[in-house]
C-alpha cells in the first residue's frame, strides 16, 4: 500500500470580488446621487472618537403618544398595522421603542389616527415656563 498516495487534496475556485469583500480588502462606498429613491441611506454618521454613531430610535414621548392615539380610536396593534398597510411587527417595534423613525410609516399612522406624530416634544412657550 506504499504506492497510494494518502495527502490531503483541497479543491478552491478562484476568489470574486463577493469573496474579497467580505474578507475586507474592498470597502463599500455607496453613491446615493442618482435615482427618485435616495434617500441618504448609504450615509453613516461616526462619532467624534471615529465610532459609527448609534441610529436614532423612537423617543418616549412618540411612544406615548402613538399608544395614546390608537386607544383613543379602538385599534389594536393588528388593526392600525392593516389600516397603515404596514406589518404588526413594525407597530409592535415603534411601541417599544426599538423602531428607528421612518417619515413614510409615522405619516401613515398619522393620517390613520388623525393625531399629528412627532418623535419630539413640544416645547412649552416661555410664558407657560413662568407661571
Amino acid at each position: 500500500m506504499e504506492h497510494q498516495d494518502w495527502k490531503p487534496i483541497f479543491l478552491t475556485r478562484k476568489k470574486t470580488e463577493s469573496d474579497k469583500k467580505r474578507e475586507g480588502r474592498y470597502k463599500t462606498v455607496r453613491n446615493n446621487s442618482g435615482g427618485k429613491n435616495s434617500n441618504n441611506k448609504g450615509n453613516v454618521k461616526y462619532s467624534e472618537d471615529g465610532a459609527i454613531a448609534p441610529p436614532k430610535k423612537v423617543t418616549s414621548h412618540l411612544k406615548k403618544q402613538l399608544q395614546k392615539a390608537r386607544l383613543d380610536k379602538k385599534l389594536s396593534q393588528k388593526e392600525l398595522a392593516t389600516k397603515c398597510n404596514i406589518t404588526e411587527t413594525i407597530i409592535k417595534s415603534y411601541e417599544n421603542g426599538t423602531a428607528v423613525p421612518n417619515g413614510s410609516i409615522m405619516n401613515k399612522m398619522s393620517k390613520v389616527l388623525g393625531v399629528n406624530l412627532s418623535n419630539k416634544p413640544k416645547k412649552e412657550s416661555k410664558k407657560k415656563l413662568k407661571k
